[in-house]
């Protein structure tokens, strides 16, 4: 315990030697709040919401206007310091605070303002806004938008990459009613972005915007308040079998009864009261006349088994809104937000090709049994994106850098420790894994899937793809136009050109415990953060020279400023990348030692061969470090 709070300390002051004194003095009494490592209130200020996560930023600035956001940018370029956008916080891997070390956060909690037009009934929202004080101030407007249903979420990021709630399919995603955005781009200036200004970087902000620019204010278009709101709630205790054909009958409800864009509902399963089954259930929100809401479910419940548990309950808009809030205030100043210790995933499926029985089935049965047995609590929500009348699907594949507008589901696939606070249980992310492997595994090659950007995942292969699809190569594109030196660069970000100066060193390659004709490689030669590290047949490639001493080290890429990486959290099955380095990082901090072990310096994981498996394009892990384990013996 003293050795871990010795480093803890040490780590700190590192991080406060590190945030220069010319960073100091360029942010130090300029009118805006400023917090370095070791100062007062620096401990709060980079508490992450996922507790699984614990960065030192460099500096946590909150400033109060634009000009102030745009003299943070520019003093943390001139001191090569990369720069983030923190909202309302609630990055699934605290992007929010960098997703790494060593970042200048830029906190918008200052930016609460909320204006909104009588004529038009447009609302401009200051970026440091949470979902439930807008709701409430736009409904004393008579006025109300999609969003989603967590109170305490920023708006900033919400909009910034997607933003479902049950009135989606009604009124789009929170980025579809996104009509300008105040911004403040990596040279320090200070723009607006619209249809009709700056259009190209009105369509990156869209679906991408924390690679672009800090955004200060937002404005939306709104609409008058339902007159009621329905909201639903059915469950049923089913067998495995029969819950993958009830997700089958909804799929086929779901494209072929004319449902109402007013309705939007979402399936959740959770834990059975019994080994081989499943919690089924059916949620969501109706914005029409009560009295045809038996008409319009009675296709599905007509095939489920009679009498199930819930209801549904009428009620003002914004009285809805209280209920989905799971407990929260809307009123974010009444109360402090929730903290958790999770992993999630996410999977967008194709509505043009729904999940077959095969999958629907090894799904239902993983979640029957592991599920069951499994050592956190956990859920799945498949929120309906499509289906008829979808006005998410209606909006023209690329007229925003969002890159899934002809899906059926969006899959969250969600498991927390039981009490929410750490330990989280190292089998939480294989059981996560597990869940969307039974779906993908038993579907088509080349099902055209992908992952939605809110719910994002740091250990997701093939990230760029699934999130943002075949707009990536226009947004790497415009990274290059907007921030060409990479300012904005944070894990799942949308990666230029640029590439910091490498140090200079001389590459040897590692092998896997002496196997000459196999190789520590990067994947495809990608020389970019998040890129996974993998095992491949030698071959002499820059791809496969590591720089690497005796003792304590960095692993880095020869030519390169990426190093081995083994993330925030190190546990078993965490798979290996790449990463930029930075010194005395502990992800990037390895003992390389006489038994020919590469350990992290002091979390008690080694590098690891995943599952001894020599084939090629196999990512490589940390697992607990064990003397005599062949997978952990690495020589160069």
């Amino acid at each position: 315990m003293l050795l871990t709070s010795f480093l803890r300390l040490y780590s700190l002051l590192g991080l406060a030697l590190l945030a220069s004194a010319d960073l100091r003095s360029d942010l130090t009494g300029k009118g805006f709040t400023v917090s370095f490592p070791g100062d007062s209130q620096y401990s709060s200020l980079s508490q992450a919401y996922n507790q699984r996560y614990t960065f030192q930023p460099a500096a946590i600035a909150l400033p109060n206007s634009a000009q102030d956001v745009s003299t943070i940018i520019t003093a943390s370029a001139a001191n090569n310091f990369e720069v983030v956008a923190r909202s309302g916080g609630h990055s699934y891997i605290a992007n929010g605070l960098g997703g790494q070390d060593n970042s200048v956060v830029v906190d918008l909690r200052n930016f609460k303002s909320i204006s909104i037009d009588p004529a038009t009934g447009n609302a401009v929202v200051g970026s440091g806004n949470r979902l439930g004080d807008i709701a409430l101030a736009l409904n004393n407007a008579g006025r109300a938008m999609s969003h989603g249903t967590c109170p305490y979420v920023g708006i900033g990021g919400h909009s910034g990459y997607g933003g479902y709630g049950f009135t989606s399919r009604m009124w789009g995603l929170t980025l579809d009613n996104v009509l300008s955005i105040n911004v403040v781009t990596a040279d320090g200036s200070i723009r607006t972005a619209s249809s009709t200004s700056n259009s190209d970087l009105f369509w990156a902000l869209r679906g991408a915007a924390g690679s672009f620019g800090i955004t200060t204010s937002i404005t939306f278009k709104t609409y008058p308040v339902p007159s009621s709101a329905t909201i639903i709630g059915y469950n049923w205790d089913m067998s495995a079998v029969d819950a993958a054909n009830a997700l089958g009958a909804f799929q086929t409800y779901a494209t072929s009864n004319n449902i109402p864009a007013t309705f939007g509902p979402e399936l959740t399963f959770t834990k059975g009261s019994a080994q081989g089954r499943v919690t089924f259930s059916l949620g969501g929100g109706f914005y029409g006349p009560v009295s045809q809401l038996d008409g319009i479910l009675a296709p599905f419940m007509s095939q489920m088994p009679a009498n199930p548990g819930g209801g549904r309950t009428t009620e003002s808009y914004i009285a809805s809104v209280g209920q989905l809030s799971g407990g929260l205030p809307l009123n974010t100043a009444s109360g402090p937000d929730r903290r958790d210790t999770f992993y999630a995933k996410s999977l967008v499926t194709p509505q043009a090709s729904p999940i077959g029985d095969a999958a629907r089935k090894a799904f239902m049965t993983y979640l029957a049994n592991d599920g069951f047995n499994a050592n956190t609590a956990w859920f799945v929500q498949a929120e309906l994106y499509g289906g008829s009348n979808s006005a998410i699907n209606s909006v023209g594949a690329d007229a925003t850098s969002y890159a899934h507008r002809s899906s059926m589901f969006t899959f969250q696939f969600y498991a927390n420790s039981f009490n929410s606070n750490l330990p989280y249980p190292a089998a939480g992310l294989g059981f996560v894994d597990g869940m969307v492997n039974a779906l993908v595994a038993n579907s088509p090659s080349g099902w055209d899937i992908g992952a939605y950007p809110n719910y994002v995942d740091d250990r997701l292969q093939n990230s760029q793809q699934l999130y943002f699809g075949a707009h990536y190569s226009r947004l790497h594109d415009l990274k290059n136009t907007y921030d060409p030196k990479g300012l904005f660069t944070f894990p799942t970000g949308i990666q230029g050109d640029f590439v910091p100066p490498p140090p200079t060193g001389t590459g040897v390659a590692i092998h896997p415990n002496g196997n000459t004709a196999k190789c520590l490689d990067v994947r495809a030669a990608v020389y970019a953060n998040g890129t996974p590290v993998q095992i491949y047949d030698c071959n002499g490639t820059p791809a496969q020279k590591w720089v690497i001493n005796r003792g304590t080290t960095s692993v880095r890429v020869s030519g390169t400023n990426f190093c081995l990486d083994a993330g925030s959290a190190p546990a078993n099955g965490i798979g290996m990348k790449i990463w930029t380095c930075f010194d005395n990082l502990a992800a990037q901090t390895w003992n390389y030692n006489s038994n020919n072990m590469l350990a992290l310096s002091v979390q008690g994981q080694c590098l690891d061969l995943t599952n001894g498996d020599l084939t090629n394009s196999n990512q490589v892990q940390t697992w607990q470090c064990a003397v005599g384990n062949g997978n952990q013996v690495w020589t160069t």
